[in-house]
């Protein structure tokens, strides 16, 4: 269960990272 949060987390931050001109548009928008 451990290893599934900490694989969640990387995943997530391997999208925010390849998606970051996608996060800057969320942040312009705001």
């Amino acid at each position: 269960m451990r290893s599934a949060i900490i694989f969640a987390l990387m995943f997530f931050f391997i999208l925010s990272w390849n998606y970051q001109p996608y996060m800057d548009v969320i942040n312009g928008a705001r």
